[in-house]
């Protein structure tokens, strides 16, 4: 409730010059409270913060918010930037902190350490994080009685630990070793280069899943993450699935659902097998119309490359999932469709879709996952 200021006042001047004083002064204060005092006490209340304070906060925490067109200047983006801030100082440099700069991006993601293999090529290690769960004893004896209080000296038992694997023990005799990132065998081979591998949920527009925008601030949210002496490689992964010997228009939309866009994918001949695929080609053109037509590879070829010079992850008649071999230095190029070419130098699968967008200040890859289904 607010105070009449004349009601301060003895009743006998209320009226008259004394009252006159105390409206204005009230009316001064009234003025200051609303212009001064209110905005800095809910300036921080996050649904009434314009842009401009959301960025301004953001420096504050030692922290800058890439704002630039497109997503990036939507008060979606630039709310979880900020909600995200903390917690992303917090757990800096770790596979926690990648998650939320996923999140923020409308991604879904993993981050790897690489290997360095004899060819000087790089192999993620994409088992690290099942390996660390699995092999590493959370408690001594881990098959040991479960006790978890004493009454008069007498132990309260719970179910013993089951995990599944063998028993470890401090003594190798006793049980299974788990591996240790003091092996030599790491030590000699690990490196600070780091896969960023992600997928894209939604489309930012008709033609692209991330635009270059887009694309340089979610690189910077990766820079500000990562140590200095670590090295990133962004690669995008395609899962596309595609009816066997037919065509097929994979549904995208906007993250608000104002926008939609297609992956249009069409299987021609042969399978997945390696006995197919010889040559995988990449262009950023696209065909009038693929139905009813031969497609003989890509519309506008801007790369082509021989099979092996993909690392397969997993591949059989209906399945072919593969990521451009990692080099210390390799980039990859802009692309909106991309063909595999057999022995016969026949397209035997096509895919249009919308631009995938790399930055030139970060190494790059792709990796494909195409399904027949």
């Amino acid at each position: 409730m607010g105070i009449d200021f004349k009601k301060l006042l003895p009743s006998n001047i209320r009226t008259g010059r004394w009252g006159e004083l105390m409206e204005v002064i009230q009316s001064v204060f009234t003025e200051i409270k609303t212009d001064k005092i209110d905005i800095i006490q809910t300036q921080f209340v996050l649904e009434n913060m314009t842009d401009e304070q959301i960025l301004g906060f953001g420096k504050f925490l030692g922290y800058d918010i890439n704002y630039r067109d497109g997503y990036t200047s939507t008060l979606s983006y630039l709310r979880k930037e900020l909600l995200s801030i903390v917690p992303r100082i917090s757990n800096r440099t770790t596979s926690i902190s990648y998650d939320y700069i996923f999140n923020n991006f409308n991604l879904t993601g993993n981050v790897y350490p690489c290997f360095l293999e004899e060819d000087l090529t790089l192999n993620p290690f994409i088992g690290w994080k099942s390996s660390n769960e699995s092999d590493t004893p959370i408690y001594m004896d881990q098959e040991a009685d479960n006790i978890l209080y004493y009454i008069d000296g007498n132990p309260v038992y719970a179910d013993p630990a089951s995990t599944g694997l063998p028993e470890i023990y401090l003594d190798p005799e006793g049980g299974e070793t788990p591996t240790t990132l003091d092996e030599n065998t790491i030590l000699s081979t690990i490196t600070r280069h780091i896969l960023v591998e992600y997928k894209f949920n939604f489309i930012e527009s008709e033609d692209e899943f991330i635009s270059t925008n887009t694309v340089e601030s979610y690189y910077s949210d990766l820079f500000q993450n990562k140590r200095r002496t670590e090295v990133l490689h962004l690669e995008p992964k395609l899962t596309i699935d595609t009816h066997s010997g037919s065509i097929n228009n994979e549904l995208y939309v906007s993250y608000d659902e104002t926008l939609s866009g297609y992956v249009t994918s069409k299987h021609q001949a042969c399978d997945l097998s390696s006995g197919c695929i010889n040559t995988i080609e990449f262009g950023n053109g696209e065909y009038e119309t693929i139905s009813g037509v031969v497609i003989t590879g890509v519309n506008n070829l801007v790369a082509s490359y021989n099979a092996d010079e993909f690392k397969v992850i997993s591949q059989g008649s209906s399945r072919y999932n593969a990521r451009k071999i990692l080099t210390k230095t390799g980039k990859f190029i802009d692309f909106t469709e991309f063909a595999l070419i057999d022995t016969e130098s026949e397209c035997i699968y096509y895919a249009h879709l919308p631009e995938i967008n790399y930055s030139n200040n970060f190494y790059s890859s792709i990796q494909l996952d195409i399904n027949l289904v």
